[in-house]
């Protein structure tokens, strides 16, 4: 190959999409075995490869050489072979410095957190060099030299305001993943996550929850992979080339999922929109009749509504990791955290804010038989549709009205 990436698993990767779809590269995937991977290296076999975990450490002896922030770092994301001369370069420290300055946080004074002992570790120590924190702790699970343990993380350094997670943890399919509980850092400020896929980890999701900024690790991942294509071509390319095409893969990566009361529309404005944006279109009630064969409203009154929820959260958990979709949920689904979680992992949440004396009142539903109930359960859900949404739009138009509004959100 000319091109490509390797490491020990990459079902994961976006990488192949990006280098060859905006660098015309002729780019692939190839996961490798430790045990293979001195022979791969040495066979010379390509102009350029990525280099990910975890490998980013072990590479190092098979090269010729290095780029000073390689060298500094330990770590190395980039070969190149110039001539059978093979370099390593880093340039996740660029993608990461990226990330920190995309987000205006100020490091200046702050206990930092880095998550993780490999590569993406001393990655984020490097980049960390220029932000003058009061102090940047690495953690590990074996608090191994200069590491402190998660459980010292969390007792002894509760007070820590900025955590960065250098762990493959979270990575899909394990979007329940997590290396630390970000609710247990009162004074957490900022979570930023080398891992991109899902958009949000769990570590992200539950430090937006907890008041905190939260960035995933796509913007690192194109600042990186525009750097590591001006390696490979030679060529240099534009400031806004990197911030150009996060937006493009944010669009087409992120789910919009519909939520609202029970007669808002969803299932309608969700099937109009789903049509205007050309995604595939997903209705948890709709996929939760197919599985049990009986509605939603008639598993309430037979099973009761405990066994319905639990239901509902099978099918929402079996979403998570599906991506660039329309996703339309039942009225009662984000009333549970673990459903929210789900749906925020690579979804932008709409809550079709209907008012109560113009919500449909739908048949066959045991919680809102009539205009009174629907009334009072509006009551109760609001304020929890308004906190966790990313969006509110007013409904009471046509669908097709409500889904031009949110398309035209969507594809900003």
């Amino acid at each position: 190959m000319e091109y490509g990436l390797i490491g020990e698993k990459l079902s994961h990767s976006f990488s192949a999409e990006i280098h060859k779809r905006f660098f015309g590269l002729d780019y692939r995937p190839c996961e490798i075995a430790r045990s293979a991977l001195e022979e791969f290296v040495s066979r010379r076999e390509f102009k350029g490869i990525n280099v990910t975990a975890p490998y980013k450490q072990a590479v190092i002896p098979l090269l010729d050489g290095l780029s000073e922030p390689a060298r500094v770092s330990g770590a190395v994301n980039v070969i190149i072979n110039e001539n059978g001369r093979l370099t390593g370069y880093n340039t996740d420290i660029h993608g990461m410095r990226g990330m920190f300055a995309r987000s205006g946080m100020d490091f200046k004074g702050k206990k930092t957190l880095v998550l993780g002992s490999g590569g993406t570790s001393k990655t984020a120590l490097s980049a960390l060099d220029v932000e003058n924190c009061a102090c940047v702790l690495r953690v590990s699970r074996t608090g191994k030299p200069g590491c402190i343990t998660y459980e010292e993380a969390v007792k002894k350094h509760s007070d820590a305001e900025i955590i960065i997670n250098a762990t493959p943890c979270g990575t899909s399919p394990d979007l329940g993943g997590e290396a630390i509980d970000a609710h247990a850092f009162p004074r957490l400020e900022a979570a930023f996550d080398a891992v991109y896929n899902p958009l949000r980890t769990r570590l992200c999701i539950k430090a937006s929850e907890a008041g905190a900024y939260a960035e995933g690790g796509l913007y690192m991942l194109v600042a990186q992979a525009v750097k590591t294509a001006e390696l490979f071509t030679a060529e240099e390319y534009g400031e806004d080339t990197a911030e150009n095409i996060y937006n493009t893969l944010l669009r087409e990566k992120q789910n919009a999922v519909i939520t609202g009361m029970p007669g808002a529309g969803k299932t309608a404005v969700g099937a109009e929109l789903a049509q205007t944006l050309r995604r595939d279109f997903y209705d948890t009630d709709e996929i939760i009749k197919q599985k049990t064969g009986i509605s939603a409203g008639d598993i309430i009154k037979k099973y009761g509504e405990p066994r319905f929820r639990e239901i509902e959260r099978e099918v929402i958990a079996s979403l998570a990791a599906v991506q660039g979709a329309v996703i339309s949920t039942g009225g009662g689904a984000v009333l549970d955290g673990e459903n929210l979680r789900a749906l925020k992992a690579n979804g932008k949440l709409y809550y079709i804010d209907v008012p109560p004396d113009k919500l449909a009142v739908p048949p066959g539903r045991p919680l809102t038989p009539d205009r009174t109930a629907l009334e009072r359960v509006y009551g109760e859900r609001h304020g929890i549709y308004l906190k966790n949404c990313d969006k509110r739009i007013p409904g009471g138009a046509p669908p097709c009205e409500t889904a031009r509004i949110i398309a035209e959100d969507y594809e900003k």
